[in-house]
């Protein structure tokens, strides 16, 4: 195929300005293009699935990272893409670009009041903001914290959050607390209303 250095759209667009400029040229003559033999096709269909194919792989090739280069990752090990939200120096900030070095990257990161640069190693990873959830009081719920069930005054510690993705709480963020129970310990999704960050009276 020719011009394999050329960046897919523009590519693409040589290939519509000759089939416009020539009027004349058959469907055998731009599947020719594409590397395709028309005459060993069983369909059209066919041909054009192949053709689509030749275009998918080219625009995976154009986006690949280099084999020792990879893109930053969240802590779950999702990918970091433009316009997502990240930690930042205690801030939410969006990412608006991201640079790559032989050794790393650099995350464009702004908001309102800031902007700033995020660098990190290949190896490390972007952490999420966290969850805006309060307590019964509207004190905000934050990991590593104490925090005690209204209803019995158990004390448990903040471990994470959890998004309900089931029908009846959909969307709402529930906080994962650690209780001890004995010898063991236990997890539970509660609301954020159902815990103080005050120790109740005994």
């Amino acid at each position: 195929m020719k011009n394999e250095k050329q960046g897919t759209a523009k590519w693409l667009r040589g290939i519509i300005d000759e089939c416009d400029a020539s009027g004349t040229r058959s469907c055998l003559d731009i599947a020719e293009v594409f590397g395709i033999d028309c005459k060993h096709e069983k369909t059209c269909r066919d041909c054009i699935t192949k053709m689509m194919t030749v275009i998918a792989d080219r625009i995976d090739a154009e986006r690949a990272l280099p084999a020792d280069v990879e893109w930053p990752r969240f802590e779950d090990g999702g990918l970091v893409r433009i316009g997502d939200e990240l930690e930042f120096e205690g801030k939410t900030m969006l990412v608006c670009d991201v640079t790559f070095y032989a050794d790393g990257w650099t995350l464009w990161c702004d908001r309102e009041d800031m902007s700033g640069r995020l660098y990190g190693s290949f190896d490390e990873r972007v952490e999420r903001p966290a969850p805006k959830v309060l307590d019964a009081d509207g004190v905000p719920i934050k990991v590593g914290d104490t925090v005690y069930l209204r209803s019995n005054g158990r004390e448990g510690k903040v471990v994470g959050f959890y998004e309900d993705k089931g029908e009846t709480w959909v969307g709402e963020t529930w906080v994962s607390v650690s209780y001890e129970l004995g010898s063991d310990r236990m997890t539970v999704n509660t609301e954020g209303k159902a815990l103080t960050h005050e120790r109740p009276d005994s």
